[in-house]
């Protein structure tokens, strides 16, 4: 009976803290490799196919912490301005289970060799389940507290506009604009009046021939009375346009240490530690952060861009 108690404890917390858990911001330290996810104006920007799969576990050692992957691709539609993009993400916290499956378009308007403004629009469907773990268990059946709790597809939608110059670029997104709230009644869910928002900008320093300064940041923010914000900083060396050493700040919340490498021509691989500096961690060891990052160039469907495109 105490497990029961102790799982419907756990789900009380999830229903109810809606900035930590079911509506929670995601993060990511390595976002600048992984844009397609929350922006959808990034899609066949970089002129190639690109696939980058990322891995993220945060906050370890804590039970329930969160476990994200993500999955995105996107490419140029030959001839054309346009960009096609998909991204799925997979996004476990405690006992409860977020699925997102979305497809992107981009258009791009260029208004000479070293500027560019994107466009683009984010549509798909969000899960929302619990695990079978908490479920099955004989003392839960037919609970229905947690019976009632939704376990189905929500269509969403998102935009982004990004913009780039020779040097530096500047981004607003929304990837999910309708949020679903897990409710315990029959209707299953409602509607909350926010939407998460994120504004990316970066700067490239060129310190010599080899040797680059790249410094990016990152502002998630909720449009509600929490006035929740979270403020990412990143800066990094890169080396001969192949090797990237860095660190990067979460304000209040957490420091980390992150490289990346080009394995070979067409396939990258990073990895970043974060440390919470927050209360987290006196109970975390930190967070880890991993991705490989795979390139094709098969077409060029519209004139490369001549600012050097290294974010």
């Amino acid at each position: 009976m105490y497990r029961v108690f102790k799982h419907i404890t756990i789900i009380a917390i999830l229903l109810n803290t809606l900035s930590l858990f079911a509506q929670h911001t995601l993060q990511f330290t390595q976002y600048e490799f992984n844009t397609v996810a929350f922006n959808p104006a990034y899609a066949g920007t970089r002129e190639d196919i690109n696939a980058t799969l990322l891995n993220r576990n945060q906050w370890v050692n804590v039970d329930g912490a969160p476990v994200t992957q993500t999955f995105t691709g996107d490419t140029n539609i030959p001839g054309s301005n346009v960009g096609v993009g998909l991204s799925f993400i997979n996004d476990k916290i405690g006992f409860e289970n977020t699925t997102y499956a979305y497809a992107d378009i981009s258009y791009t308007v260029m208004f000479n060799n070293y500027h560019r403004l994107s466009l683009g629009l984010k549509a798909g469907a969000t899960k929302y389940s619990l695990d079978s773990e908490l479920l099955m268990d004989s003392d839960a059946i037919n609970d229905s507290y947690i019976d009632n709790i939704s376990n189905e597809w929500q269509p969403n939608f998102g935009f982004g506009i990004y913009y780039r110059s020779d040097n530096w670029f500047l981004a607003l997104s929304s990837p999910k604009v309708i949020n679903s709230i897990p409710t315990t009644s029959k209707v299953h869910t409602k509607t909350s009046k926010y939407i998460n928002l994120y504004i990316t900008g970066g700067y490239i320093f060129n310190l010599s021939r080899s040797l680059k300064l790249k410094t990016t940041s990152l502002v998630a923010l909720r449009t509600d009375n929490t006035k929740d914000v979270a403020y990412n900083l990143t800066a990094s060396f890169l080396i001969n346009d192949n090797l990237t050493i860095g660190g990067s700040y979460r304000i209040g919340d957490a420091v980390g240490l992150l490289t990346t490498v080009n394995i070979f021509d067409n396939l990258k691989a990073g990895y970043a530690y974060e440390y919470n500096t927050s209360k987290l961690g006196n109970s975390s060891v930190g967070s880890h952060e991993v991705f490989l990052n795979y390139k094709v160039s098969l077409f060029r469907p519209m004139s490369k861009c001549q600012c050097p495109n290294k974010f």
